[in-house]
């Protein structure tokens, strides 16, 4: 189970019960071009979140490389924290090693590219990923 907690804006109405989904029954969702992203969205603005805009899974099979890519917009915050495994986090010209608990921001500045490597042959790994892609009317 994942408890996240996110600032509230003021104003913002939350939903009145807890909402939970099960991660296992959620189809994947389609690629956004990043090679090899298995995706499945647990939650979204729609679903009463009050910062956050997205909060998935992201599994990488065994031996794959996310496309390297540049974020094209400076308000978007992205943050991706293993959940199990090892892999190395390409975040500018830096290779570092990220295992279980660890988390890399995207650095929102139109510059730094970022990736991830999951160097293992034989296990699949697993992020869970949130973000703030733009300012958003706060659900009243």
């Amino acid at each position: 189970m994942y408890v996240i907690n996110e600032p509230i804006p003021a104003g913002f109405r939350p939903n009145t019960s807890l909402l939970m989904r099960d991660e296992n029954k959620i189809p994947v969702a389609s690629v956004d071009g990043s090679w090899v992203h298995i995706v499945k969205p647990l939650f979204s603005t729609a679903d009463g979140l009050g910062t956050l805009q997205s909060i998935l899974t992201v599994t990488f099979d065994p031996l794959t490389i996310a496309k390297p890519h540049v974020v094209d917009h400076t308000d978007i915050e992205e943050v991706f924290t293993e959940l199990n495994g090892k892999t190395l986090a390409w975040v500018s010209n830096a290779l570092r090693w990220q295992t279980t608990g660890m988390a890399f921001y995207h650095v929102p500045d139109n510059l730094t590219p970022h990736s991830t490597i999951n160097q293992d042959k034989d296990e699949q790994v697993k992020f869970l990923y949130f973000a703030r892609y733009h300012p958003h009317e706060t659900r009243k």
